[in-house]
């Protein structure tokens, strides 16, 4: 099963956040909470206070006994603590027992009172054995996991900070409290400024704010101040509504406070194989794991080879389903779409998940190629399960994506498969798509590297195109319901035609011979006569007396709207380029009855959604002339008469709306779309 997402302790703080008596000594520093209580008591100490270790740990002590106190045993017993410190206390007894020398025990300080007098007695149950070396590893772990206010609960409230104020303490800087609060104000300031957030943080804002959390420090008592201090002095001097109109900016703040630092793991814990693999072969490519922030990086396809390598290595990591890394744009040459960009984007980061969900996929193989092919073959058994299994544009579509991954020698099967597949195909789209799955391949041999196929992709693509027109007939067996759903097809073997340059006029003759098939569906005629009118076997006035038949009023309605369904999917320019059409259609509705009408009106509707916008007003125009609605004014435009109030009202709208949009960030956005 999946591991969750988010990463769950067992070592929640609970016993500090409720106990009696810290919550007192809290209210009598006149602190907030326990966070802002222990920050005023240890963390806001002078330098050399910090530096007699032996007063600090025995007031560290104190505060941790205190919060014992608060519980009775059987309160402990009942969270799982006796049996963890039973657990705890034999390990010790353990380490005494070598008898090497002194034993360090780092604990945590609400375990430590019932460990120290555990010393005097035996353990209450056996040291654990070892683990085994295959079912248990250690992952990083990273900032914003261990953030408190992320939900972690053995955690600390902004970790960042407090990395920065430790950082400051090795240096042994006397106003190291102060020096922190000064460059985390400043550094929440740069990030603003970086993200161009709604309300932009000024240097006088920050010169405001560092002032004021010294100040707040010294009113308080503190020998400089802390993140309470910090957060305050933020609230005053960078908040300037109300807080609700602010939560991009206090999210931003959070975020920077929280930090984005992402732990190491110590080499001789080891890693496994498919874990270690993936994280060096990103960072030798070249990628930022060092911070769980997202970047962005895009990648010239075309240009650099490293840029390649880096994408393959991107699909290889979304295919194996580790998080990693999210695609944004550049040619899809799995789907078909934009192959013309020479660009790629993507965003990236190493997180706790990542390596959580590396792990979960151990078991299907000790390397990333090893994963992602065994995932590949699972669904080509799929395929082959549910009956699609003989589909070429299945394989061809499996070996583009393996080929995106950088799976050439890994998939000589597949590629010798398709070459079968091609040849037995007896589905018209799917042996069109897979033509146009190899000339995208063929296409993309410099980002692909689909030379290292050894095939001859063409070549199996007019085999395609031959296959293509062999099955064509057989669209006039269909059902008009299947067959609505397959004339589209034929758009694509016209365009396919033209990628080859196959023979057009072989094309052509099996679509005249079509024709004569009196038994097919109008769909599919209307299709039919599309292509041949595209091809330019039909002109626009034979085009005009091979679709009259259809719009005869004594012809059911159905077969006209099915004629015209098929004929507007393949060219749908005919119904504006060609008058006799509309004006038969038109006449024709003007002649049934109203109910008839009615009834038929969601395949109507049907027939125009395949235009765009600016078609639709077009062909709208024509039929307000054929309906002597003068300039189509009736259909297209429509006054609109307000009085002084609603114009009163509508303006203040305005004014509310741009108000939100600049609040919200988002006021570069409206004004665009205003104009």
């Amino acid at each position: 099963p999946d591991v969750e997402e988010r990463v769950q302790s067992l070592m929640a703080e609970r016993y500090f956040q409720h106990s009696q008596y810290l919550k007192a000594i809290a209210a009598r520093l006149g602190c907030r909470d326990h966070d802002e209580g222990w920050d005023r008591l240890f963390e806001q100490r002078t330098l050399d206070g910090l530096n007699d270790w032996r007063d600090f740990f025995t007031d560290v002590f104190a505060y941790c006994s205190l919060a014992r106190r608060d519980y009775e045993d059987e309160v402990i017993a009942a969270g799982g603590d006796k049996d963890r410190e039973a657990f705890m206390a034999a390990r010790i007894a353990e380490a005494l027992a070598t008898g090497e020398g002194p034993c360090v025990v780092v604990t945590g300080g609400f375990h430590t009172p019932a460990l120290m007098q555990s010393l005097s007695k035996p353990p209450r149950i056996a040291a654990p054995k070892p683990l085994k070396d295959d079912s248990n590893w250690l992952i990083r772990y990273s900032f914003d996991q261990l953030d408190a206010l992320n939900g972690y609960g053995a955690g600390m409230p902004s970790p960042g900070y407090y990395q920065a104020l430790w950082e400051g303490l090795e240096k042994q800087q006397p106003e190291h409290l102060q020096h922190t609060a000064g460059s985390q104000l400043i550094a929440i300031a740069h990030d603003n400024r970086r993200q161009k957030l709604a309300r932009l943080i000024s240097s006088a804002e920050v010169q405001a704010a560092v002032f004021q959390a010294e100040q707040l420090a010294r009113l308080r008592g503190g020998a400089g101040p802390g993140r309470s201090e910090v957060l305050d002095a933020v609230h005053s001097c960078y908040v300037k509504d109300a807080v609700e109109y602010s939560a991009t900016l206090l999210s931003d703040v959070r975020r920077v406070m929280c930090g984005d630092r992402l732990g190491e793991i110590p080499h001789e814990s080891g890693q496994p194989p498919l874990l270690r693999e993936a994280w060096q072969r990103g960072q030798a490519l070249g990628l930022d794991f060092a911070r769980t922030q997202v970047k962005t990086l895009d990648l010239e396809l075309y240009r650099k080879e490293r840029h390649r390598e880096l994408s393959r290595y991107f699909h290889l990591m979304d295919w194996v389903e580790s998080t990693l890394a999210q695609w944004q744009s550049g040619p899809d040459f799995v789907n078909g779409h934009q192959l013309g960009l020479m660009r790629e984007q993507w965003r990236y980061g190493w997180t706790p998940q990542v390596e959580a969900r590396l792990l979960n996929r151990m078991l299907d193989g000790a390397s990333l190629e090893q994963v992602a092919l065994k995932r590949l073959r699972g669904i080509e058994s799929e395929l082959s399960d549910s009956g699609n299994g003989r589909r070429s544009d299945t394989a061809a579509t499996l070996l583009l994506r393996a080929c995106t991954m950088g799976l050439h020698h890994h998939v000589t099967e597949l590629a010798a498969r398709l070459q079968t597949l091609i040849s037995q195909d007896e589905h018209l789209a799917s042996v069109i798509a897979c033509a146009n799955k190899l000339v995208a391949l063929d296409r993309g041999r410099v980002v692909l590297g689909s030379e290292r196929l050894e095939i001859d992709l063409l070549a199996m693509a007019h085999q395609c195109w031959r296959n293509a027109l062999f099955l064509l007939p057989r669209l006039g067996e269909l059902k008009p319901e299947e067959a609505m759903s397959m004339t589209p097809a034929l758009t694509d073997l016209l365009a396919l035609t033209r990628e080859l340059e196959e023979d057009k006029a072989l094309l052509c003759q099996v679509l005249s011979g079509m024709l004569h098939d009196k038994e097919a569906p109008a769909v599919v005629r209307g299709a039919v006569l599309g292509a041949l009118f595209q091809t330019g076997t039909l002109s626009g006035e034979e085009l005009s007396r091979s679709i009259e038949p259809f719009l005869r009023v004594n012809q059911p309605a159905e077969l006209a709207i099915g004629c015209l369904q098929g004929l507007v999917q393949v060219a749908r320019e005919t119904l504006w380029r060609i008058p006799e059409i509309l004006q038969g259609l038109n006449r024709l509705i003007n002649e049934w009855p109203e109910s008839h009408f009615l009834s038929l009106l969601p395949p109507l509707r049907m027939l125009f959604t395949e235009l765009s916008p600016k078609e639709l007003d077009t062909v709208a125009h024509q039929l307000a002339g054929l309906n002597d609605l003068a300039d189509a004014a009736g259909l297209t435009e429509t006054g609109l008469e307000l009085n002084p109030r609603e114009l009163a009202l509508l303006a203040q709208l305005d004014v509310y709306v741009a108000t939100v949009a600049d609040r919200s960030g988002l006021s570069g956005w409206y004004s665009n779309e205003a104009e």
